[in-house]
């Protein structure tokens, strides 16, 4: 499922945090394709080069920071 901008902006926006971190928009669904994203929120830790470097539903920086 694919969602609107406004949308996405306005879950983000009920974080008891500013996001500060980059987050995709994906309308027609080519990562949700890519990398067979189907769970939300999951963070993806991709590469420049497009290599998946971690998949996690919901983690603590603390376990994503060796991924980067």
């Amino acid at each position: 499922m694919a969602f609107p901008k406004d949308a996405v902006t306005k879950y983000l926006s009920k974080f008891p945090q500013k996001v500060r971190f980059p987050y995709l928009i994906d309308p027609v669904k080519s990562f949700y394709q890519d990398y067979l994203q189907r769970d939300m929120p999951t963070v993806l830790i991709v590469e420049k080069k497009g290599i998946l470097n971690a998949r996690s539903p919901s983690v603590g920086a603390d376990h994503l920071v060796p991924s980067l």
